[in-house]
């Protein structure tokens, strides 16, 4: 048959000479030949036949795909037939499957846990059109306002700015404006008397079409919405998930009139549910144009003047324009900017400032975020302990699987026996293994969600959620799915490669077989080692960032932070002037330090990690230029704000009645303010400015011990204090400050009551002791020391199961020598120490491995670190000591097992 053996030739030069590949070829040269002797048999003449068979294979062309997908049948085939054989081989050993799912859930679902987070803080990308367009003028480093002359690389601009380069620059296709701060206010509904507390973000009306985000339920605001500043009637969008918790996803809303703080706006629609923002880690509750604040604030030139910097800027990049293209274009559009503000007329330090003035674009696909730049250090340091506890994890479960496989030795030996090649049985193993893992993987997804909401309480200020959305997607699936199967293959490489390599003469005895068990026990020693050296590196990891955490809260920030009561008092929805806003600031003082047990009230516009206002200062008679000036932190004070946290003054004295308005403008600075603008001579009765166009002639009258403003880490800090008495503009004093003589707490009910009397329009936004604010400024060192010590612990048990499972499993196979031993007479405690001794060398082996390691990590984290060195002997000893510790509690019981052995039993087993 001529024919026929065309075909054989052909499917031998289209296929591989594999034993595989030659079983396909031969089977499909059986089925040519089968299909002829049909065509025959129906009455066809062989020329007639053959062509039949072969149109039935497919032209020549397509043999090789015809074979191919033979291949792939058969292989989808096995891999079932593998899958069907590991579920009923894992389900007939429950307590080894639980034990090693329960490791893999814990191990994968907090690995998974810690990459949902970094996701959506770190990795994903703004949930709008096109988002590697956007570009940010800018770092987003920087935020609040700025009223200086911008220089050097600004983050903040201004509303002209915005509007100039919006119509005139020539790489973006449009630019978005958006507060570099969130609001918090107070809202009152039409037909509802009650304020409710929400979160407004202002922003330009062409907001969402830059971002390519469209409306959920009515329409988003629109360029039009903000093109006549104060002539039109303000609008706001509400986010999905506001509306939705809110008013059920009532359409009614739209159209309906809101207050907030005084502003009465119309809600226009409803965002897209997926849509948060720009701003990672920040929920408004609303978007409201920026210009409707002219509605409600009459004199509002300066927030919308050149010099009034609070503005992030987002540019949509046109099509093949580049950033670096984008950004040497808009250079020379912000100093052309620059040199129209300073007019024809610049003086010397606005020439140098212009010279300098440079506009950093940045890649806003995932846009700006204050969260990312205080947890993306720590969250990455918390990924990299949370891999490891998978790695002891997955050592651990080698363990299990190299033990258990003695029990198959026998079972795998009669397989080989039989025909099944090496290959074929690595393939159903490796099956097993990834069987294990993605059932583990699954559960650890289940399990991630409940620790992505632990990790966000852990990072939480003030015990209240982080605003960040944390959601399922591709990209957690996709980690998730991707770490199952490193893990399936890590755990379940070696234990099935040596099962293949199973010695089938011995394994196919009767009795106990002892076909590789010295291989095995190398190479369970090996993994004790690794999981010993990785539970030390994470062990002591974890007492230098708990140490850590314990230095900074006992540190303190130079404050009597006992009893002392910080209120957020929001007066946001009180239309008032300056003279009136401050006589009702002063009524309220009046009235809390009337109360019962109350030392001393102040407001003030900033408290401890609250931010900062940086101003330059001069000494009088110093030339008031930038090179002559130095920056100071600087501060609105009450009368009773030293009093009221317990700060010293160690010089002078502090605010009182007889600071006002029309009397000498005075200050109170700290010692580090005096010694460096005052060197050598005492600052009391000197003066200083504040600004360069005009000598402010401030008076120090008095000088306070040095203390923290920022962070507890933070260094020695210049500082002034000016009197909220004497303040032209004392809108903002947010911060009221209460020293107690009992329990803060008591006192909230009776403030309260206050400050209803005072104004019934006054609200307490935020309340918290100082010491819980302080507590709350510790947030990554916490996220640090919490998750390491919980890795720890988890790393150290998974450390003692691996050792405590490798001795036990060294001791039954020597229960024969072991009961000869006795025997001949030796004693228990001979027969302990002999497997004690053995525990120790896997331990101290494993801290030999782990110690270099761990200095490392520490060298790696060491600027995470606080009042702690990553060398201290004395926290390398103790780690070590603890794991030495436990490891002997898990040498000892299958130790005191093997010395109570009955030699008569022993020595009758084969």
């Amino acid at each position: 048959m001529r024919f026929t053996r065309t075909l054989h030739f052909l499917s031998n030069w289209l296929l591989h000479r594999s034993k595989a590949e030659a079983d396909l070829k031969d089977e499909l040269f059986d089925y040519v030949a089968r299909q002829t002797e049909r065509y025959l048999a129906a009455g066809l003449t062989l020329k007639e036949a053959e062509r039949a068979a072969a149109r039935d294979v497919g032209s020549l062309e397509s043999l090789k795909d015809t074979c191919r997908d033979v291949r792939h049948t058969r292989w989808i085939e096995n891999i079932w037939q593998d899958l069907r054989y590991a579920a009923r081989t894992l389900r007939n050993s429950p307590s080894f499957t639980l034990v090693v799912l329960i490791c893999l859930a814990l191990a994968i679902g907090a690995n998974t846990a810690i990459f949902s987070v970094m996701n959506a803080l770190m990795i994903r990308t703004l949930p709008v059109q096109q988002p590697e367009q956007l570009a940010l003028l800018g770092n987003g480093q920087a935020s609040g306002t700025n009223d200086d002359f911008a220089h050097n690389e600004p983050d903040l601009f201004s509303w002209p700015f915005f509007n100039e380069i919006r119509k005139h620059s020539p790489v973006f296709s449009d630019i978005l404006a958006v507060r570099s701060f969130g609001t918090t206010a107070y809202a009152r509904y039409s037909g509802a008397g009650d304020l409710e507390q929400v979160h407004v973000r202002f922003v330009s009306g062409n907001y969402f079409s830059v971002l390519g985000v469209r409306a959920s339920a009515g329409r988003v605001l629109l360029p039009e919405d903000d093109r006549a500043r104060g002539a039109s009637p303000p609008v706001a969008v509400l986010r999905y998930g506001y509306w939705q918790r809110r008013f059920a996803r009532d359409g009614a809303v739209i159209g309906r009139t809101v207050q907030i703080n005084g502003l009465q706006v119309t809600i226009t629609g409803v965002a897209a549910p997926a849509f948060f923002g720009v701003v990672v880690g920040s929920l408004p509750d609303f978007w409201i144009p920026l210009t409707a604040q002219a509605h409600n604030q009459p004199s509002s030139d300066e927030l919308f003047g050149p010099l009034t910097q609070s503005l992030w800027l987002i540019g949509r990049l046109k099509p093949r324009i580049s950033l670096a293209q984008a950004q040497a274009n808009t250079d020379v559009r912000f100093r052309q900017w620059l040199h129209a503000v300073a007019g024809s007329s610049p003086s010397p330090e606005q020439m140098k400032k212009m010279e300098r003035a440079h506009v950093t674009l940045t890649d806003a696909s995932r846009g700006p975020s204050r969260l990312r730049r205080q947890f993306s250090r720590p969250l990455q340091i918390v990924m990299a302990l949370v891999g490891l506890v998978l790695l002891i994890a997955c050592a651990n479960i080698a363990n299990l699987l190299l033990a258990r496989s003695s029990a198959r030795e026998k079972e795998m030996g009669l397989r080989i026996a039989l025909g099944a090649s090496p290959g074929r049985l690595l393939a159903q193993l490796l099956c097993e293994s990834l069987l294990l893992s993605f059932t583990g993987g699954c559960l650890g997804l289940l399990l991630s969600f409940g620790g992505v909401r632990l990790l966000l309480a852990i990072v939480a200020s003030g015990g209240t959620a982080v605003p960040l959305t944390v959601e399922l997607n591709g990209q957690i699936l996709a980690f998730c799915f991707g770490v199952s199967v490193l893990t399936g293959l890590m755990f379940g490489v070696a234990p099935a490669l040596r099962l293949t390599r199973v010695n089938v003469s011995p394994a196919l005895k009767e009795g106990r077989s002892v076909s590789g068990s010295r291989s095995h026990t190398r190479l369970g020693h090996t993994l004790v080692v690794v999981q010993v050296s990785l539970a030390y590196l994470l062990i002591l990891s974890a007492a230098l960032f708990v140490s850590t955490f314990r230095n900074l809260e006992q540190s303190g920030i130079g404050f009597d932070m006992a009893k002392v009561l910080v209120l957020q008092i929001d007066s946001g929805s009180i239309a008032s002037s300056p003279a009136a806003l401050l006589n009702l600031y002063r009524s309220v003082e009046a009235r809390i330090r009337q109360l019962p047990g109350v030392d001393a009230a102040s407001f003030a516009e900033l408290t401890f990690h609250e931010g900062h206002w940086r101003a330059f200062a001069w000494p009088e008679g110093a030339p008031r230029t930038e090179a002559n000036g130095i920056q100071f932190n600087g501060d609105h004070v009450g009368d009773q704000y030293f009093q009221a946290l317990g700060t010293p003054i160690i010089l002078g004295r502090g605010f009182g009645p007889q600071d006002t308005m029309k009397s000498q403008p005075v200050a109170v600075v700290n010692e580090t303010f005096a010694r460096t603008l005052f060197p050598h001579v005492s600052p009391i009765g000197r003066r200083f400015s504040l600004s360069e166009q005009r000598d402010d002639g401030i008076e120090i009258v008095g000088i306070v011990k040095d203390v923290r403003y920022e962070s507890v880490r933070e260094r020695p800090v210049g500082a002034f204090f000016v009197s909220n008495s004497q303040d032209i503009d004392p809108d903002g004093y947010s911060d009221l400050v209460i020293r107690t003589r009992l329990s803060p707490q008591q006192f909230i009910p009776e403030v309260r009551t206050a400050l209803r009397s005072a104004n019934p329009g006054l609200v307490i936004s935020g309340q918290k002791t100082l010491t819980e604010q302080v507590d709350d400024s510790l947030g990554k060192e916490k996220l640090l020391a919490d998750l390491a010590a919980f890795f720890a612990i988890v790393a150290l048990l998974l450390a003692c199961i691996g050792i405590y499972g490798v001795v036990a499993y060294s001791v039954a196979r020597r229960r024969n020598e072991i009961g000869v031993r006795i025997a001949l007479g030796a004693r228990p405690a001979d027969v302990l120490g002999g497997v004690l001794h053995e525990t120790f060398s896997l331990v101290f082996a494993g801290l030999g491995l782990g110690l270099p390691l761990a200095l490392l990590f520490g060298r790696v984290v060491g600027s995470q670190l606080y009042g702690v060195q990553s060398n201290n002997p004395l926290y390398i000893a103790v780690s070590a000591a603890l794991l030495s510790g436990t490891s002997l509690i898990a040498g000892f019981i299958p130790g005191r097992r093997a010395a109570r052995l009955d030699p008569l039993i022993a020595l009758r087993e084969e």
